[in-house]
């Protein structure tokens, strides 16, 4: 089972993530997409209803939008370690998508737990950069090249 984790990119259109689950499950393979209340994430201070109104609003595009080309959207709540675990027991996750999230602390530090977590359970994460923020480089030297 291919996971892919919906974080701030709600969309279908042009999102190079599902191109390449895609390719997978045209070879057989399943895919399941996830969104994830996080209260962590929305009790923030730099959180706000009105973001809660946009991604409520996205999420039923979302579904839609998934639905239209054969896949699902799981809605969650939890903290992402346990929902994640309750997903991975229930249907076998092998591989974990998402962006590279340029959010600010508290997205980047659960991000951190979230690679322990796949690298504890033999998971394989493939994170993509996408608005030119490009995650764990040594330095800035060449990044266009990237």
């Amino acid at each position: 089972m291919h996971l892919v984790w919906f974080k701030r990119d709600l969309r279908v259109d042009d999102h190079c993530l599902l191109a390449e689950v895609g390719r997978a499950c045209r070879a057989g393979e399943q895919m399941l997409g996830v969104y994830v209340y996080e209260p962590i994430v929305y009790q923030a201070d730099d959180f706000d209803v009105c973001h809660l109104y946009f991604i409520n609003e996205s999420l039923v595009e979302l579904r839609e939008s998934l639905r239209k080309i054969g896949g699902e959207l799981l809605i969650l709540h939890g903290e992402i370690l346990r929902v994640f675990e309750q997903v991975r027991r229930h249907f076998g996750v092998s591989k974990l998508w998402s962006h590279e999230e340029n959010g600010n602390s508290v997205t980047f530090d659960r991000d951190l737990r979230v690679d322990q977590w796949v690298k504890k359970n033999g998971i394989q994460w493939v994170e993509k950069p996408q608005n030119g923020v490009i995650r764990r480089l040594k330095n800035r030297d060449g990044w266009a090249t990237l």
